[in-house]
Protein backbone atom coordinates (compact mmCIF):
# COMPACT_ATOMS: atom_id res chain seq x y z
CA UNK A 1 0.00 0.00 0.00
CA UNK A 2 1.72 3.39 -0.97
CA UNK A 3 2.46 5.71 1.72
CA UNK A 4 -0.25 8.32 1.97
CA UNK A 5 1.00 12.31 2.14
CA UNK A 6 0.53 13.70 5.96
CA UNK A 7 -2.19 16.37 6.80
CA UNK A 8 1.34 18.15 8.07
CA UNK A 9 2.71 18.94 4.43
CA UNK A 10 0.09 21.75 4.50
CA UNK A 11 1.84 25.36 5.39
CA UNK A 12 1.35 25.53 8.93
CA UNK A 13 -0.83 28.72 10.64
CA UNK A 14 1.56 29.57 13.81
CA UNK A 15 0.48 33.21 13.84
CA UNK A 16 -0.51 33.13 17.49
CA UNK A 17 3.46 31.49 18.14
CA UNK A 18 5.31 34.50 15.80
CA UNK A 19 2.89 36.67 18.16
CA UNK A 20 4.23 34.96 21.24
CA UNK A 21 7.70 35.33 19.85
CA UNK A 22 8.10 38.56 18.80
CA UNK A 23 9.44 39.92 21.93
CA UNK A 24 12.58 37.63 21.89
CA UNK A 25 12.71 38.35 18.25
CA UNK A 26 12.68 41.87 18.77
CA UNK A 27 15.19 41.37 21.19
CA UNK A 28 18.05 39.47 18.89
CA UNK A 29 16.94 42.59 16.46
CA UNK A 30 17.84 45.22 19.05
CA UNK A 31 21.19 42.84 19.60
CA UNK A 32 21.69 42.30 15.84
CA UNK A 33 21.67 46.13 15.27
CA UNK A 34 23.83 47.10 18.77
CA UNK A 35 26.81 44.94 16.87
CA UNK A 36 26.32 47.39 13.92
CA UNK A 37 26.34 50.31 15.57
CA UNK A 38 29.56 49.00 17.66
CA UNK A 39 31.50 48.41 14.68
CA UNK A 40 30.39 51.99 13.28
CA UNK A 41 31.41 53.77 16.29
CA UNK A 42 34.64 51.68 16.62
CA UNK A 43 35.17 52.11 13.33
CA UNK A 44 34.29 56.05 12.90
CA UNK A 45 36.93 56.43 16.00
CA UNK A 46 39.60 54.61 14.22
CA UNK A 47 39.05 56.57 11.17
CA UNK A 48 39.14 59.37 13.28
CA UNK A 49 42.71 58.44 15.06
CA UNK A 50 43.87 57.74 11.93
CA UNK A 51 43.30 61.46 10.08
CA UNK A 52 44.70 63.59 13.15
CA UNK A 53 47.17 61.70 14.81
CA UNK A 54 49.04 59.62 12.15
CA UNK A 55 52.15 58.33 14.25
CA UNK A 56 54.87 59.21 11.18
CA UNK A 57 52.69 62.46 10.08
CA UNK A 58 51.22 60.58 7.88
CA UNK A 59 48.61 58.48 7.00
CA UNK A 60 48.81 55.04 5.04
CA UNK A 61 45.90 54.51 2.88
CA UNK A 62 45.56 50.85 3.32
CA UNK A 63 44.14 51.27 6.58
CA UNK A 64 41.44 52.87 5.41
CA UNK A 65 40.54 49.36 3.70
CA UNK A 66 40.92 48.15 7.41
CA UNK A 67 38.15 50.93 8.61
CA UNK A 68 35.57 49.28 5.84
CA UNK A 69 36.29 46.22 6.43
CA UNK A 70 35.44 46.69 10.06
CA UNK A 71 32.76 48.13 8.89
CA UNK A 72 31.41 45.12 7.14
CA UNK A 73 32.49 42.64 9.38
CA UNK A 74 29.58 44.41 11.90
CA UNK A 75 26.98 44.35 9.39
CA UNK A 76 27.52 40.91 8.15
CA UNK A 77 28.00 40.30 12.24
CA UNK A 78 24.76 41.97 13.00
CA UNK A 79 22.88 40.00 10.86
CA UNK A 80 24.48 36.99 11.02
CA UNK A 81 23.58 36.78 14.87
CA UNK A 82 19.68 38.48 14.38
CA UNK A 83 19.10 35.73 11.68
CA UNK A 84 20.90 32.78 13.43
CA UNK A 85 19.08 33.92 16.75
CA UNK A 86 15.21 33.96 14.91
CA UNK A 87 15.83 30.73 13.16
CA UNK A 88 16.87 29.10 16.22
CA UNK A 89 13.41 29.88 17.72
CA UNK A 90 11.61 29.50 14.66
CA UNK A 91 12.73 27.18 12.87
CA UNK A 92 12.53 23.90 15.13
CA UNK A 93 8.68 25.06 15.85
CA UNK A 94 7.98 25.14 11.81
CA UNK A 95 9.18 21.82 11.33
CA UNK A 96 7.41 20.16 14.95
CA UNK A 97 3.91 22.24 12.99
CA UNK A 98 5.01 19.57 9.90
CA UNK A 99 5.26 16.61 12.08
CA UNK A 100 9.79 16.96 12.37
CA UNK A 101 12.44 16.87 14.09
CA UNK A 102 15.32 19.25 14.21
CA UNK A 103 18.70 19.23 14.73
CA UNK A 104 21.01 22.31 13.90
CA UNK A 105 24.68 21.55 12.72
CA UNK A 106 24.41 17.87 13.44
CA UNK A 107 26.65 15.50 11.70
CA UNK A 108 24.69 12.39 12.49
CA UNK A 109 23.44 11.76 9.38
CA UNK A 110 26.61 12.20 7.33
CA UNK A 111 27.98 9.07 10.03
CA UNK A 112 25.40 7.33 8.00
CA UNK A 113 26.01 7.69 4.55
CA UNK A 114 27.51 4.84 2.36
CA UNK A 115 31.00 5.83 1.16
CA UNK A 116 30.06 6.24 -2.39
CA UNK A 117 27.69 8.92 -2.16
CA UNK A 118 30.30 11.36 -0.75
CA UNK A 119 32.90 13.08 -3.68
CA UNK A 120 36.82 11.34 -2.95
CA UNK A 121 38.14 13.32 -0.27
CA UNK A 122 35.52 15.87 1.16
CA UNK A 123 34.07 17.35 4.00
CA UNK A 124 30.67 18.11 5.25
CA UNK A 125 29.16 20.49 6.78
CA UNK A 126 25.67 19.59 7.92
CA UNK A 127 23.70 23.09 8.78
CA UNK A 128 20.44 21.62 9.18
CA UNK A 129 19.64 18.00 9.63
CA UNK A 130 15.42 17.57 10.11
CA UNK A 131 13.53 14.03 10.15
CA UNK A 132 10.21 12.49 10.78
CA UNK A 133 8.06 9.50 9.21
CA UNK A 134 6.01 9.04 6.34
CA UNK A 135 3.79 6.30 5.36
CA UNK A 136 5.61 4.93 8.60
CA UNK A 137 8.40 5.26 6.74
CA UNK A 138 11.81 7.56 8.60
CA UNK A 139 13.08 9.62 6.38
CA UNK A 140 15.74 12.20 7.09
CA UNK A 141 16.90 15.33 4.90
CA UNK A 142 19.50 18.47 5.45
CA UNK A 143 21.29 20.71 3.99
CA UNK A 144 24.98 19.88 3.51
CA UNK A 145 28.04 21.26 2.03
CA UNK A 146 31.03 19.39 0.61
CA UNK A 147 33.98 21.25 0.31
CA UNK A 148 37.67 19.86 -0.74
CA UNK A 149 40.32 19.75 1.81
CA UNK A 150 42.77 21.92 1.21
CA UNK A 151 44.38 25.42 2.27
CA UNK A 152 41.92 27.09 0.36
CA UNK A 153 38.70 24.67 0.67
CA UNK A 154 35.95 24.54 -2.59
CA UNK A 155 32.74 24.43 -2.55
CA UNK A 156 32.01 20.93 -4.42
CA UNK A 157 28.31 20.76 -3.49
CA UNK A 158 26.10 22.80 -1.62
CA UNK A 159 22.94 21.28 -0.85
CA UNK A 160 20.01 19.02 0.30
CA UNK A 161 20.48 14.99 1.11
CA UNK A 162 17.02 13.14 1.27
CA UNK A 163 17.46 9.17 2.77
CA UNK A 164 14.79 7.25 3.01
CA UNK A 165 13.73 3.64 3.35
CA UNK A 166 11.98 2.14 0.34
CA UNK A 167 9.32 0.24 0.35
CA UNK A 168 9.99 -2.86 -1.65
CA UNK A 169 13.66 -4.23 -2.32
CA UNK A 170 15.36 -2.12 -5.08
CA UNK A 171 18.37 -3.08 -6.93
CA UNK A 172 21.18 -1.20 -6.08
CA UNK A 173 21.97 1.18 -8.02
CA UNK A 174 24.18 4.49 -8.58
CA UNK A 175 23.22 7.59 -10.62
CA UNK A 176 25.49 10.87 -10.81
CA UNK A 177 26.33 13.52 -12.91
CA UNK A 178 29.03 12.05 -14.99
CA UNK A 179 31.56 14.76 -14.86
CA UNK A 180 32.14 13.89 -11.24
CA UNK A 181 32.84 10.31 -11.94
CA UNK A 182 36.14 11.08 -13.87
CA UNK A 183 39.48 12.76 -12.85
CA UNK A 184 39.68 16.35 -12.69
CA UNK A 185 39.74 19.28 -9.83
CA UNK A 186 40.66 16.65 -7.27
CA UNK A 187 43.44 13.89 -7.41
CA UNK A 188 41.62 11.33 -8.49
CA UNK A 189 37.88 9.77 -9.54
CA UNK A 190 35.52 12.16 -7.54
CA UNK A 191 33.18 9.00 -7.11
CA UNK A 192 34.39 5.63 -7.34
CA UNK A 193 32.75 3.45 -9.68
CA UNK A 194 35.33 1.03 -11.42
CA UNK A 195 33.12 -1.57 -9.37
CA UNK A 196 29.82 -0.88 -10.49
CA UNK A 197 28.25 -2.10 -13.83
CA UNK A 198 27.17 0.99 -16.57
CA UNK A 199 23.74 0.80 -17.86
CA UNK A 200 23.51 3.75 -19.59
CA UNK A 201 24.39 7.28 -19.80
CA UNK A 202 20.76 9.44 -20.07
CA UNK A 203 20.34 13.79 -20.83
CA UNK A 204 17.67 15.53 -18.90
CA UNK A 205 16.00 18.47 -19.64
CA UNK A 206 18.29 20.59 -17.76
CA UNK A 207 20.99 19.42 -19.85
CA UNK A 208 23.09 17.09 -17.74
CA UNK A 209 24.43 14.02 -18.34
CA UNK A 210 24.25 11.40 -15.60
CA UNK A 211 25.46 7.53 -15.44
CA UNK A 212 23.19 4.95 -14.53
CA UNK A 213 25.38 1.97 -12.38
CA UNK A 214 24.17 -0.99 -10.83
CA UNK A 215 26.34 -3.58 -8.76
CA UNK A 216 24.72 -6.87 -10.43
CA UNK A 217 23.81 -6.31 -14.26
CA UNK A 218 21.12 -8.21 -13.68
CA UNK A 219 19.15 -6.69 -11.32
CA UNK A 220 18.10 -4.14 -14.37
CA UNK A 221 14.62 -6.78 -14.69
CA UNK A 222 13.71 -5.92 -11.46
CA UNK A 223 9.92 -4.04 -12.18
CA UNK A 224 10.45 -1.49 -9.95
CA UNK A 225 13.76 -0.56 -11.51
CA UNK A 226 12.63 1.54 -14.56
CA UNK A 227 10.27 3.55 -12.98
CA UNK A 228 12.54 4.26 -9.95
CA UNK A 229 15.09 5.36 -12.14
CA UNK A 230 13.06 7.39 -14.38
CA UNK A 231 11.24 9.28 -10.75
CA UNK A 232 14.82 10.35 -9.52
CA UNK A 233 16.17 11.71 -12.77
CA UNK A 234 13.08 13.80 -12.93
CA UNK A 235 13.14 14.84 -9.52
CA UNK A 236 15.04 17.95 -10.35
CA UNK A 237 11.83 19.10 -12.41
CA UNK A 238 9.73 18.77 -9.77
CA UNK A 239 11.82 20.49 -7.46
CA UNK A 240 12.20 23.77 -9.67
CA UNK A 241 14.78 26.11 -11.00
CA UNK A 242 16.83 26.84 -8.23
CA UNK A 243 17.32 23.03 -7.98
CA UNK A 244 19.47 20.11 -8.94
CA UNK A 245 20.01 16.55 -9.68
CA UNK A 246 23.38 15.94 -8.42
CA UNK A 247 23.57 11.96 -7.24
CA UNK A 248 21.06 9.17 -6.26
CA UNK A 249 21.48 6.12 -5.01
CA UNK A 250 20.22 2.75 -3.03
CA UNK A 251 21.94 0.05 -1.57
CA UNK A 252 18.51 -1.76 -1.99
CA UNK A 253 16.77 -1.32 1.75
CA UNK A 254 17.52 2.59 1.35
CA UNK A 255 17.71 5.49 -1.16
CA UNK A 256 19.90 8.79 -0.67
CA UNK A 257 19.36 11.74 -2.94
CA UNK A 258 21.38 14.48 -3.43
CA UNK A 259 20.92 17.75 -5.17
CA UNK A 260 22.66 21.50 -5.73
CA UNK A 261 20.83 24.21 -4.62
CA UNK A 262 20.95 28.43 -5.73
CA UNK A 263 20.02 29.56 -2.16
CA UNK A 264 19.64 28.84 1.13
CA UNK A 265 16.17 27.34 2.59
CA UNK A 266 14.72 27.65 5.42
CA UNK A 267 15.67 31.23 6.54
CA UNK A 268 13.72 33.45 8.58
CA UNK A 269 14.39 36.47 10.30
CA UNK A 270 17.22 39.45 10.04
CA UNK A 271 18.33 42.92 10.86
CA UNK A 272 14.97 44.34 9.41
CA UNK A 273 12.53 41.93 10.48
CA UNK A 274 8.64 43.12 11.08
CA UNK A 275 5.70 40.69 12.17
CA UNK A 276 4.53 40.53 8.42
CA UNK A 277 8.00 39.61 7.23
CA UNK A 278 8.25 36.78 9.79
CA UNK A 279 4.92 35.38 8.89
CA UNK A 280 5.64 35.23 4.92
CA UNK A 281 9.38 34.14 6.13
CA UNK A 282 7.77 30.93 7.76
CA UNK A 283 5.34 30.32 5.14
CA UNK A 284 8.47 30.49 2.29
CA UNK A 285 10.27 27.69 5.01
CA UNK A 286 6.95 25.67 5.22
CA UNK A 287 7.20 25.32 1.43
CA UNK A 288 10.74 24.86 1.54
CA UNK A 289 10.16 21.54 3.51
CA UNK A 290 7.32 20.71 1.49
CA UNK A 291 9.22 19.81 -1.40
CA UNK A 292 11.45 17.05 -0.11
CA UNK A 293 8.86 15.66 1.85
CA UNK A 294 6.49 15.62 -1.37
CA UNK A 295 9.07 14.32 -3.45
CA UNK A 296 10.04 11.23 -1.18
CA UNK A 297 5.94 10.47 -0.87
CA UNK A 298 6.20 10.46 -4.67
CA UNK A 299 8.88 8.37 -5.14
CA UNK A 300 7.46 5.83 -2.29
CA UNK A 301 4.20 5.72 -4.45
CA UNK A 302 5.89 4.86 -7.24
CA UNK A 303 8.39 2.34 -5.58
CA UNK A 304 4.72 0.57 -4.93
CA UNK A 305 2.76 0.94 -7.36
CA UNK A 306 5.92 -0.36 -10.11
CA UNK A 307 6.60 -3.42 -7.57
CA UNK A 308 2.62 -4.40 -7.49
CA UNK A 309 1.43 -7.64 -9.44
CA UNK A 310 -0.49 -6.69 -12.47
CA UNK A 311 -3.75 -7.90 -13.25
CA UNK A 312 -4.76 -10.20 -16.40
CA UNK A 313 -7.19 -8.58 -18.16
Amino acid sequence: MPPETPDALAPPDIAQTVDRLMPRLRAAQRRGWLIVLASVAVTALLAYLLIDWPLDGTTDPRMFVVVIGLVLVGAFGGEFHARSAHEAEMIPRVARELGLSYQAGSHSLVRTFPPRLLPYDLSAQVDALFSGKLGGREVRFAEIKFTTHSRQPRTILDGIVLEFANVVALPSFFIVQKTVTESGLLSGPRHEVTDLALLRDVSTDKRQTYGIWLTRPEEEQNPAFEPVIAANLKAETDLGPEVSLYSAMSDGETTWLTFRKTRDLFRIGGLFISRASVLKEVQHAAQDFGLPLRLITRLLEIEATAARPKLSP
